[in-house]
């Protein structure tokens, strides 16, 4: 969910960048990746009524990933294709000539991206298509295929500059996301029905889709609606009042605010108490007062007025608890020995932590680690800043040295 505070700080960074870097719209890039199957969305016909086939789609379902970028001039790059298989023989039956121009091809088990395919996507395509201008800025979202060792030390390498989205902030803040990917899963499905309908006899295959493909393609990555993206998205021209205020709503019932409560600012409407509680009294019950004005010099011993009614208390009452708990500035007394103990509620976050040991059972820690022993995410991240490079070199040891003792235990094995 979009937060405030994050988005803030994203775009602080993403202006100094663009600022101190000189970049321009032809040099800020924005990359990300969508799904499509043979088996697509036919679109809403008119058809007799009582008539039962209205439309079709293809009897088999095979996923593909689209690996797509695009820059803040709307130029977008040849696209990468993902399609479900083990090994090369799956790319077998494509008509890859009726694909996009210099369309990058790639296999993977479940059709998906990984940090292999990744890696070869920043080299083969990114690289020899940004152009030879540096430097140049690459935002992205926090997928794990984007964000490896190799590709963020080939980006030093070549002066590029690559920023991670926040999480959760990809429907607001990435413009492939906001205006691209949309009409083109539309076209798409469009072209498919329309295939369909011309040519009964066919269906949506390795053979027909690279040109239906192309089709939704062209439809779908124009000038206008790239730049609309970036636009809307607040990337360029730079502007954080791009997204609206109703964007955050969801995370405003979440949020925390900072809270200081001081003795200064204590509220001299409100009426603080003077309790006593009666140790030997198994009911447990408690008397309070008023204080008294000269209960602020906190040197002097407060003096009681016998002749004031006490109100009793009865712990037992949740309600009664719950306001003796919230209240601030309390000072509660033991009758058996006299001794005043002031009990002051600094922060809202004590009060909170206060209910909850009352009326809350205890947490149960957690025993599920973070993988790596790594927190979880929760900003935006510049990959080629020098402390996260410094983390992932670390990462990536201790993952050579979990690697190395596995295969020197199972060579061990082996002779054994």
């Amino acid at each position: 969910m979009l937060n405030h505070v994050v988005v803030e700080n994203y775009f602080n960074d993403l202006g100094k960048i663009i600022q101190d870097l000189n970049l321009s719209s032809i040099n800020i890039w924005n990359c990300d990746e969508t799904g499509l199957n043979f088996e697509h969305c036919p679109v809403n016909v008119i058809a007799e009524r009582g008539t039962t086939v209205v439309s079709k789609t293809s009897q088999k379902s095979s996923n593909l990933t689209i690996m797509a970028c695009v820059n803040a001039a709307g130029d977008a790059m040849p696209p990468l294709i993902i399609t479900k298989g083990k090994t090369v023989k799956s790319l077998h039956g494509f008509k890859t000539i009726d694909a996009p121009k210099d369309t990058v091809w790639s296999y993977q088990e479940k059709g998906w991206i990984t940090d292999e395919i990744g890696e070869r996507w920043f080299n083969q395509v990114f690289i020899k298509q940004c152009g030879p201008k540096r430097p140049q800025l690459l935002v992205f979202d926090d997928h794990s295929s984007h964000e490896t060792l190799a590709i963020i030390e080939r980006a030093i390498e070549e002066n590029i500059i690559l920023l991670s989205l926040p999480p959760h902030t990809t429907h607001y803040l990435q413009p492939l996301d906001r205006s691209v990917f949309g009409p083109f899963k539309k076209a798409y499905n469009e072209k498919c029905s329309e295939f369909i309908s011309e040519h009964p006899l066919h269906v949506v295959n390795k053979h027909s889709f690279p040109s239906l493909l192309t089709k939704a393609w062209d439809d779908a990555f124009t000038q206008s609606n790239v730049k609309s993206g970036f636009a809307s998205c607040g990337i360029w021209p730079v502007n954080r009042f791009a997204i609206p205020n109703d964007a955050f709503m969801p995370s405003s019932v979440t949020d925390v605010p900072h809270v200081t409560h001081t003795l200064a600012g204590f509220d001299a409407t409100s009426t603080p108490t003077v309790g006593t509680y009666n140790a030997e009294d198994s009911s447990e019950v408690m008397t309070a007062v008023p204080l008294s004005p000269q209960l602020e010099n906190r040197d002097e011993e407060p003096s009681r007025a016998d002749d004031v009614p006490l109100p009793v208390l009865d712990l037992s009452d949740p309600a009664v608890l719950l306001e003796l708990i919230s209240s601030e500035n309390l000072i509660m007394d033991r009758v058996d020995d006299n001794a005043f103990n002031e009990v002051s509620v600094e922060t809202a976050l004590d009060v909170d932590n206060s209910i909850s040991e009352v009326f809350l059972p205890p947490k149960l820690e957690s025993r599920k680690e973070t993988k790596n022993n790594v927190a979880k995410k929760t900003s935006h991240t510049i990959l080629t800043s020098e402390e996260i490079v410094k983390q992932k070199r670390e990462i990536q040891k201790r993952k050579n040295e979990k690697e190395t003792k596995k295969a020197a235990k199972r060579i061990k094995t082996e002779k054994n």
